[in-house]
C-alpha cells in the first residue's frame, strides 16, 4: 500500500511540474481573449427555451 502512495505522490509532483512548464511557456494560451471591438460576443441564447423540471427514476424491475 505504501508503494502505491509513493508512486501516486511522484505522479502528482510530475504533473505539477508539467503544468508549471506549460504555463511558463504560454501563460495566455487558455485565457479567453477580449473582443477588440468591445462588443459582447453574439449568442443564440435569446432563442433558447429552458425548462426547469423535476424527474423521478422508475425501476422497471420493481413494478407493483
Amino acid at each position: 500500500m505504501e508503494a502505491i502512495k509513493a508512486k501516486t505522490e511522484a505522479l502528482v509532483q510530475s504533473s505539477m511540474k508539467l503544468g508549471e512548464a506549460i504555463y511558463k511557456q504560454d501563460p495566455q494560451a487558455g485565457a479567453p481573449q477580449p473582443d477588440p471591438s468591445g462588443e459582447e460576443p453574439s449568442s443564440d441564447k435569446k432563442d433558447e427555451k429552458v425548462v426547469d423540471a423535476e424527474f423521478e427514476e422508475v425501476d422497471e424491475d420493481k413494478k407493483d
